[in-house]
C-alpha cells in the first residue's frame, strides 16, 4: 500500500440512495463539502462518484446512471441483499474500478453491503466511514467482517455508533468539523428554547414540547417537516403550549436565529450519525441539553457546555434551572478547540495515513499517538462536571 503523501488523491463512493444536492441527503452533502475542504487544506484532492444528477459545487463529481439503491436499513430480509436491475450502486462500483488507477485511496461513504464485500477485489486500500447505527443483520455482519479483516480501516462518526455494533473494536472515531467563523456568538440568550432537527417520529420532539408545556417556556422549532401527520398530531395533543414552528433555514439564516436561544434541547435517543446541530448551537454560545444515550451527549461537556440528563421529560425540566449557569463563551471555545476544521482535518489525515500504512492498526494501543482517542477526553456521557 502507498504511504500518505501531500499529493494524496482520494476518490469517494457516495451513497447510492439519492441524488446529491437534494434535501433527502442534505447531511451527506454537508459532510462531503466539509471533507473536501479539510482535504484541500491537507494538500489532498477529493473527487466523488455519485448517482447521475448529483451536484456538489466546487467538487468534481463522476455522475453514474442507474436505478437508485433501496436503503440498507429498509431491507428487512435476513437472507438476501437487494440490488435493482441496472443498479446505480453496481454501476458506481464498476466506475470506481475503472478510476482506481488514478487515485491512492477509496473513501466509502455508501452504507451498503456491496462496497464492503468488494473491498478485497479493489487494488486500492479502502477507508469505510460509518454514519449509521447497526440495525440490520446483513450490514452488521459485513461491517464486522471488514473491520476484522482490515483493522483500522473502518471509521465512525461517533462513539455511540461504534457501541451499536457491540463486538467491534479498534476503530477510530472521526467526529466532524465546523467553521465557527460562520456562526455569530451571542453572550446572552433570550427567554426561549430551541429544538432543531427533522420533524418525524424518533427525534423526540414530543419531549421538547412537553417541557415547553409544563414550564411555559417558549419553544421555537427549526427543521424540515418530514411527517405532516406526526406534526399535526403533536400540535393537536399540545394545544396551548407556547411553541412556534420557525421553518427550515440554511446555515447563514439559522445561526442568526439560533444564537438568541437560552438553550437547545436534543431529545433524540437514537444512535445517530453525528449531531451537527449541537456544534452549531455551541458555536453560537448556546448551551445544549442532551439525553445521555445519544450521540449528542458525546459533544457536550456536562456542566460546562450544557447538561447530559436521563432520558425523560422530568430530567429535561430539572436541567432548565441550571442552564443559566453555563458560560456561553466556554461553549464556543469548546467547538473551536475540538471540532475546528483544522482539528477534523488532522484526524482525517491521520486515519488515511493509517489505512495506507503497510501494517494497519492491530490493537487499540497502536492508536495512542493519533488524535482519535483525544476527541472526547471529557465530554463522554459518563463525564461529570468539575
Amino acid at each position: 500500500m502507498k504511504p500518505a503523501s501531500k499529493a494524496l488523491r482520494i476518490v469517494v463512493l457516495a451513497p447510492p440512495v439519492a441524488v446529491l444536492g437534494g434535501r433527502p441527503v442534505a447531511g451527506m452533502a454537508l459532510m462531503l463539502r466539509t471533507l473536501h475542504q479539510v482535504c484541500l487544506a491537507q494538500g489532498f484532492t477529493l473527487d466523488v462518484v455519485a448517482p447521475e444528477g448529483s451536484s456538489l459545487p466546487g467538487i468534481h463529481v463522476y455522475e453514474v446512471p442507474g436505478h437508485l439503491q433501496p436503503k440498507a436499513l429498509a431491507q428487512e430480509s435476513q437472507d438476501c441483499v437487494q440490488i435493482p436491475v441496472d443498479s446505480v450502486l453496481a454501476n458506481m462500483c464498476r466506475r470506481l474500478q475503472q478510476l482506481q488507477k488514478h487515485y491512492d485511496l477509496v473513501l466509502n461513504l455508501s452504507y451498503d453491503w456491496l462496497p464492503f464485500y468488494l473491498t478485497p477485489f479493489l487494488s486500492l486500500p479502502v477507508a469505510h466511514l460509518i454514519s449509521l447505527s447497526a440495525q440490520t443483520s446483513h450490514m452488521t455482519k459485513v461491517v464486522l467482517q471488514t473491520a476484522e479483516a482490515y483493522p483500522g480501516t473502518v471509521g465512525f462518526l461517533s462513539r455511540s455508533l461504534v457501541q451499536s455494533y457491540q463486538s467491534i473494536s479498534n476503530c477510530p472515531i472521526l467526529g466532524m468539523g465546523l467553521d465557527s467563523s460562520k456562526y455569530e456568538f451571542s453572550p446572552k440568550g433570550e427567554d426561549w428554547l430551541a429544538w432543531l432537527g427533522r420533524i418525524m417520529p424518533g427525534k423526540g420532539l414530543e419531549d421538547a414540547i412537553a417541557v415547553s408545556a409544563m414550564t411555559r417556556t417558549p419553544l421555537r422549532i427549526f427543521g424540515l417537516i418530514e411527517d405532516e401527520a406526526y406534526w399535526r398530531e403533536l400540535c393537536r395533543h399540545y394545544t396551548g403550549a407556547p411553541i412556534s414552528y420557525q421553518g427550515s433555514f440554511p446555515t447563514e439564516q439559522l445561526q442568526a436565529y439560533l444564537k438568541h436561544a437560552k438553550g437547545l434541547l436534543m431529545t433524540s435517543a437514537k444512535a445517530e450519525a453525528f449531531g451537527m446541530v449541537v456544534l452549531e448551537a455551541l458555536a453560537c454560545g448556546v448551551p445544549v441539553i442532551a439525553y445521555n444515550d445519544s450521540s449528542a451527549a458525546e459533544m457536550v461537556v456536562d456542566g460546562k457546555t450544557g447538561w447530559i440528563v436521563e432520558n425523560n421529560v422530568a430530567a429535561l425540566v430539572s436541567s432548565l434551572l441550571l442552564v443559566g449557569s453555563i458560560d456561553r463563551q466556554t461553549c464556543r471555545h469548546h467547538v473551536q478547540e475540538v471540532y475546528s476544521l483544522e482539528a477534523f482535518g488532522q484526524r482525517v489525515a491521520a486515519w488515511f495515513s493509517q489505512v495506507l500504512s503497510p501494517s494497519p492498526i492491530g490493537a487499540l494501543g497502536a492508536m495512542t499517538d493519533l488524535p482519535f482517542n483525544d476527541l472526547w477526553p471529557s465530554s463522554s456521557p459518563d463525564s461529570k462536571s468539575a
